[in-house]
């Protein structure tokens, strides 16, 4: 085998950001007021499990279509591997790419393994999830991802972010409470940034892969939008995402059963 090789460009290409935030603290508001900012051309929304943001289409600016799908895995992976092919837009603006919301997405599968469980089981029992069904439903989320990183442009994930009680040393649990973002555990490793909105009016930057933009820690980002992070981030000249995939096993199931979320 030839080795390839080729040298960094040392320009950043359009990022995936994870906004993660409570209930109704803005998330969707979020995204569609980026749909508005004039560095993007096309936005396409992936609602999964959410109501659709038909209202969201009122906010000055906004410009956003709603992907249409049955709720399905193999569909919602069916429209983000197609999003992912299409080709690059005219007038060199990138394509937007919303997916709201990653939280329901993992509820979905998980619901599927659940179903794989309950059907080992005797006697009409609620199976357990046994570690071989939660790589299974770990193989169906990692698909998900490659399609998402495979889309050349700008994507904003959303997710919720829960308070959770913190344990001890021992396990046991404290009366400390911590935000955690309910997905599936590997998704803020997988994204380019996240962004937690704890409260509507509150955004921080909890982590950031950018040379231009250097935080010590989590950062409040006042008056916070997604278009003022962009050029922080210096993406004017952003570049196409390169991604080192790992092939997926010969064989591999792409589909769930039910309509989904």
């Amino acid at each position: 085998m030839t080795l390839t090789t080729r040298k960094p460009t040392a320009t950043p290409s359009w990022p995936v950001l994870l906004i993660a935030g409570g209930e109704k603290t803005g998330k969707s508001w979020t995204c569609a007021q980026a749909s508005a900012s004039p560095k993007v051309g096309r936005t396409l929304w992936v609602s999964i499990g959410e109501t659709d943001p038909d209202q969201y289409g009122a906010i000055p600016g906004a410009d956003f279509e709603i992907v249409e799908h049955d709720g399905s895995y193999r569909q919602i992976l069916g429209v983000l591997a197609e999003i992912a092919s299409l080709p690059k837009p005219a007038g060199g603006k990138p394509t937007l790419l919303v997916v709201d919301s990653m939280t329901r997405l993992w509820d979905l599968i998980s619901d599927g393994a659940q179903g794989w469980a309950n059907a080992r089981a005797k006697n009409n029992a609620e199976g357990i999830i046994t570690m071989d069904l939660w790589n299974k439903a770990n193989k169906y989320w990692s698909q998900i991802v490659q399609a998402i990183l495979a889309h050349d442009g700008p994507v904003l994930l959303t997710a919720r972010l829960e308070p959770v009680t913190v344990l001890d040393a021992r396990g046991k649990p404290t009366p400390v409470k911590a935000d955690k973002i309910k997905t599936q555990k590997s998704l803020p490793y997988d994204v380019d940034g996240v962004v937690e909105m704890p409260e509507r009016g509150q955004a921080f930057i909890s982590g950031v892969r950018s040379v231009t933009l250097q935080l010590k820690g989590r950062t409040e980002f006042k008056d916070f939008t997604v278009d003022e992070l962009w050029s922080k981030l210096g993406l004017e000249d952003a570049l196409p995402r390169a991604v080192s995939h790992v092939a997926p096993e010969p064989g591999t199931e792409t589909a769930i059963g039910g309509t989904g979320a």
